[in-house]
């Protein structure tokens, strides 16, 4: 046989095995990200995100929509979004609003949203804009910590103008943490609220109050 025939066939041989590789290569999903990039969310991550949760909470049925939504590169395989919706209900001046944390594999997988927190917008008198709360403190428990917080915050600002507004109430290490800030909306001063042994959370005077080492 001679050596040029040989070559044929070892090319025949080898050439499907070198196709079916080629061709699993093209099919492989990107399945690594650099973590801390921002990943892009177009309207399908969007619409499978919305039902993913409505699925899961089927109360979000009754939010016009997604109000903020990001999402990052966790780890190399894992990206990561939060996501905020307009709310879904209105009760007595209190509006109530999902807001969810979501991950996925890589691109070619589907998000799973598992981690949920309630985010409420309370309307008062005394500024223009909502007041932000994290979680489901009652209203008279929402008030109280505001009043309890609005001294100590106001004693340490720099100038009345830093703490003259609350802009937010979280929930943080079996207590709470109010942000305070300027009348158009952005934040200065933290203030971290716990509750004195046997207090009544309604009391702001139950409600033992310092300024936090970790602003927000």
């Amino acid at each position: 046989m001679s050596t040029g025939s040989a070559s044929l066939r070892f090319a025949l041989l080898v050439s499907p095995i070198l196709a079916l590789r080629l061709a699993a290569a093209d099919e492989s999903p990107q399945t690594t990200c650099t973590p801390g990039e921002v990943v892009p969310l177009d309207e399908s991550d969007r619409q499978a995100i919305t039902l993913e949760v409505v699925q899961r909470y089927p109360l979000a049925a009754s939010s016009p929509g997604i109000k903020f939504a990001a999402a990052w590169c966790a780890m190399p395989q894992t990206e990561i979004a939060d996501v905020v919706f307009y709310p879904h209900e209105e009760s007595a001046g209190i509006k109530e609003a999902f807001q969810v944390h979501c991950r996925r594999g890589h691109p070619g997988d589907s998000w799973a949203c598992e981690r949920t927190r309630l985010r409420r917008y309370v309307r008062l008198d005394s500024q223009d804009f909502e007041v932000r709360v994290v979680g489901n403190p009652k209203i008279d428990e929402i008030l109280a910590l505001i009043q309890a917080t609005r001294g100590t915050a106001q004693s340490t600002a720099a100038g009345p103008a830093i703490a003259e507004a609350v802009i937010i109430v979280i929930p943080a290490d079996g207590g709470y943490v109010v942000g305070w800030g300027s009348d158009e909306g952005y934040g200065g001063i933290s203030v971290e609220a716990r509750l004195r042994e046997n207090g009544n959370p309604a009391v702001p005077e139950d409600w033992l109050t310092q300024i936090s080492e970790t602003p927000e």
